[in-house]
């Protein structure tokens, strides 16, 4: 298991930027997500990695009023599930 994991495990809080450099190396598609430009008709905020940095601080605020006494494994999951939930679109993006 990576650093990166334990430290979400044990209850850290990774920006977007830290999960991409971390686990660049192991998944790849994560350098992608810069340069993939999303549908400006569903999502006006940018590119994929601007997506996924806002799905993911979202998640933070909801684990931190909604799911305070998460399990420690799901919490890292659901914050695993978020950084990565677009990982396939610098494949499957067409201009």
């Amino acid at each position: 298991m990576t650093g990166i994991i334990k430290e979400i495990i044990g209850g850290a809080s990774p920006s977007m930027d830290e999960i991409v450099t971390q686990l660049g190396d192991t998944l790849p598609l994560l350098h992608d997500l810069q340069p993939t430009p999303q549908d400006a008709e569903w999502h006006v905020e940018g590119n994929v990695l601007i997506h996924t940095t806002m799905v993911l601080e979202e998640t933070y605020a909801l684990l931190a009023t909604e799911l305070p006494g998460i399990c420690p494994k799901r919490r890292a999951a659901l914050v695993l599930e978020a950084a990565l939930h677009d990982i396939a679109k610098p494949l499957t993006t067409r201009d």
